[in-house]
């Protein structure tokens, strides 16, 4: 049973889970995760995109794997499979949108509030400016011009150039997530992390981790669906 979508081919790096890479983790263990995650995803009827696969192997524990607490999180991509493309699309707007815009300020207040005036943070600061802006950006085309036309239309080849258009800024999305990945892994080594440093990186995972999930929606689940 493949358990991936063709989608995951457009994938250019696996970088991506560089961020959680700070969780070290031996090849006996990684095997025995993905042996995990691939049964649960296979008994669900699942797919999931293979950069995402790799963010959970390195996010969850081994016993929080055991235990079956992933579930929840395979379970609520089940549910959103049963939805309309009109739902999913509502789906995204009102959950992930409104989530990564309400992090992406929660992280920039955090940033202006930290007592640390060291170059390293600034440049990390610096590169997540940009890479929400984009993402902002990306999320007023999805809202404005793209899923209007997906909600008014069926299956269209215009409609799914626009929609190729949103694939390929998501590559450069995962690009830019994984350069603040290394940044702050660099940070933590050689810096002093404080609790409010702390606190800031977290709630980037955090972010980091719901842009995860919006695109294993959009990409595997709804936009597939929309083909047809």
């Amino acid at each position: 049973c493949n358990i991936f979508n063709s989608r995951s081919l457009k994938s250019k790096t696996l970088n991506f889970c560089l961020f959680f890479s700070k969780f070290s983790l031996n090849l006996r263990t990684k095997s025995v995760k993905y042996e995990i995650i691939s049964t649960i995803l296979i008994e669900n009827s699942l797919i999931i995109i293979e950069y995402n696969l790799h963010m959970l192997i390195q996010k969850f524990s081994l016993e929080e794997l055991e235990c079956g607490s992933i579930k929840d999180t395979f379970l609520k991509f089940n549910d959103f499979k049963k939805l309309s493309v009109e739902e999913m699309l509502n789906d995204i707007e009102e959950t992930n949108h409104k989530t990564e815009r309400r992090l992406i300020q929660e992280v920039n207040e955090l940033f202006q509030s930290v007592n640390n005036d060291s170059q390293e943070l600034k440049n990390i600061s610096n590169k997540f400016k940009s890479m929400t802006a984009d993402l902002l950006n990306h999320f007023d085309k999805e809202e404005k011009e793209v899923f209007p036309l997906m909600r008014q239309q069926s299956f269209d080849f215009s409609i799914m150039a626009k929609i190729t258009e949103l694939e390929n800024e998501h590559l450069k999305q995962q690009d830019q997530q994984t350069i603040i990945g290394q940044l702050i892994n660099l940070f933590i080594e050689n810096q002093i992390v404080t609790p409010d440093i702390q606190n800031t990186f977290d709630k980037i995972n955090e972010l980091f981790a719901d842009i995860s999930e919006h695109l294993e929606k959009e990409e595997v689940i709804c936009f597939s669906k929309y083909e047809g």
